[in-house]
């Protein structure tokens, strides 16, 4: 940003010059090096660099640009050994790496005693995990319904928020990490349409999750798992059924959808459209009772409303 308000307010006519400590303090990218030092001199902008001859000529030209390359070389040096080395420590020594931790952890960055940083359970959002996790087990509740149950229940949010997300919920119920497993290597950085860029020199990226395949599974210590794993593949399961048969996803409205149990496996009933016919079978396809007719099943539903009233 302060780089862009620079090229403004050289536009602008408001300096005279720009003195910079060395080539590498304005550009780590030949070409944007180039990019930038050319269109302050455009605009009438001396650029001088403080370790090298301040003189306007070829020599001082080919001296930034090799320079220039130099720091763009080293550069991708320092990216290539960062990466060898988070690599090393996530594949080998398996280590939770420096990374914002998750809803109901905290992290703490090492020192020079301790260089390795510490991932810890935070016990009140902890709590919360589980609420939300036993929510979706034993209730059925979608993760809207949830939130909305964590806001009714006024539980904080990590940044001390009154209202929960849906987004923000999903993303607790579908992590790992809470089971004792977590992935590096899961995003990666997509470049964006350059037309949306602001200038030549900005970069927008997006974050897109990687295949499957390319994901490094950390194991965390054992006294890290808030939720067993048992009980994460059945709330998966769940977030699996709702999403299926959310209202949003059906052109017809079932009245005793999830309201009717299944007389051999105790499962659920939702909707089944067949060519036109509507019924009702279980959701977990036991085949232990049959699927009902709709109109049956509502009509006798209301009578025994009605005698009941």
């Amino acid at each position: 940003p302060k780089l862009d308000q620079m090229l403004d307010d050289a536009r602008k006519g408001l300096f005279d010059a720009v003195i910079i400590n060395d080539v590498y303090r304005l550009a780590r990218d030949v070409t944007h090096l180039c990019i930038i030092k050319r269109d302050l001199e455009r605009s009438g902008i001396r650029v001088i660099f403080r370790k090298i001859p301040s003189e306007n000529s070829p020599t001082q030209n080919l001296l930034v640009n090799m320079l220039g390359s130099f720091a763009e070389f080293e550069r991708e040096m320092i990216l290539d050994r960062t990466r060898r080395g988070r690599l090393h420590k996530v594949e080998t020594r398996q280590q939770f790496i420096g990374a914002i931790a998750a809803f109901g952890y905290r992290y703490t960055p090492g020192n020079q005693t301790n260089p390795s940083g510490k991932l810890s359970i935070n016990p009140q959002e902890a709590a919360t995990v589980r609420q939300m996790f036993t929510l979706v087990d034993r209730e059925g509740l979608s993760a809207r319904n949830v939130a909305l149950r964590l806001t009714r229940d006024r539980l904080p949010t990590r940044k001390g928020g009154k209202v929960w997300q849906r987004s923000s919920v999903l993303r607790v119920l579908r992590g790992t990490i809470y089971t004792g497993t977590w992935y590096y290597n899961k995003h990666k950085f997509y470049p964006k349409d350059p037309q949306f860029a602001r200038s030549a020199l900005s970069e927008r990226k997006s974050l897109r999750q990687r295949p499957r395949g390319e994901w490094i599974p950390v194991a965390l210590p054992k006294e890290l798992a808030i939720i067993s794993p048992s009980q994460w593949e059945r709330v998966q399961r769940q977030l699996d059924r709702n999403r299926a048969f959310s209202r949003r996803n059906s052109k017809h409205e079932y009245l005793l959808s999830s309201l009717v149990r299944c007389g051999g496996c105790q499962g659920p009933f939702c909707g089944n459209p067949s060519r036109g016919r509507f019924s009702y079978r279980c959701v977990r396809r036991c085949k232990q009772i049959s699927e009902v007719s709709e109109s049956a099943l509502d009509n006798a539903v209301w009578q025994a409303l009605e005698a009941a009233l």
